[in-house]
């Protein structure tokens, strides 16, 4: 099963009795807000014409079901697989905040030992250079050309010869995480990251992931007129609050809904 219907699964079993409020899509980000409030954000693709799309139906997205939208994660139409994402992510936050999750960076919640190499899917360049200054190996891949960044045809290769696998979460958007986490099968860690990440640990249980590290949305006002204007994460980072959390944790967290009936 490919991760994306997995994790359409797991959020159905949620309580979907939601409606979206409202949604933004910004040249850098999408947003999608409930009628409860809660919201979520995903990294935009650019807008193709690939087919059906349920941004460009003729139908308003606001007072659609949320798992209307949710089932087009994983479609070839990019734009409607970022606007799914960010429904995911305001779903998950309805749930609240996942049990055992650490409010912090990712890198104060992993372990990155001496000696070991690590692979950064996607160049999150804060990130790469703390563990650079730290003296550890790291290869950064991304399918831009950035900075000190690899073509992402080697990623498949950096991360079979890697320990640790940092790999974003916009994998999920297109489609590409199922081949990457092969890749990282025997990896000591694997953490998907960045704002577009689901906090949902159940959904990557019997996987190689380890860790989940993105936000949750506090002040979902300001963070839709800073997408709106075209902003990104250094910009609307203050309206939010980053969290990991183990997969370990995964069924902890879904101890009181309907996935702890299974």
């Amino acid at each position: 099963m490919s991760k994306s219907r997995k994790i359409i699964e797991v959020v159905e079993k949620m309580d979907l009795n939601q409606r979206i409020e409202r949604v933004q899509i910004g040249m850098l980000y999408t947003a999608a807000q409930l009628e409860t409030g809660a919201a979520g954000v995903a990294y935009s693709f650019p807008r193709r014409s690939c087919g059906p799309s349920i941004i460009s139906d003729g139908r308003s997205l606001t007072g659609r079901p949320a798992v209307e939208i949710v089932h087009s994660l994983g479609s070839d139409n990019l734009a409607d697989s970022s606007l799914a994402l960010a429904t995911v992510n305001a779903v998950v936050s309805a749930m609240g905040v996942p049990q055992g999750a650490l409010q912090g960076d990712v890198l104060e919640a992993i372990n990155v030992r001496d000696g070991e190499t690590v692979c950064m899917v996607g160049c999150f360049l804060p990130v790469m250079e703390r563990i650079k200054r730290r003296g550890i190996t790291i290869k950064s891949v991304d399918l831009e050309q950035k900075p000190g960044a690899l073509s992402a045809e080697e990623a498949f290769t950096i991360l079979q010869e890697s320990q640790v696998a940092l790999i974003t979460a916009t994998a999920i958007i297109n489609s590409t995480i199922d081949h990457l986490l092969e890749a990282a099968e025997f990896c000591r860690e694997v953490v998907i990251l960045g704002p577009s990440t689901p906090l949902v640990p159940f959904a990557f249980k019997d996987t190689p992931v380890t860790c989940l590290a993105g936000i949750r949305v506090e002040q979902p006002d300001e963070l839709f007129k800073i997408i709106g204007e075209g902003g990104g994460f250094r910009f609307f980072r203050p309206c939010t609050k980053k969290y990991t959390v183990r997969v370990s944790h995964g069924e902890a967290f879904f101890r009181h809904s309907p996935l702890g009936k299974e």
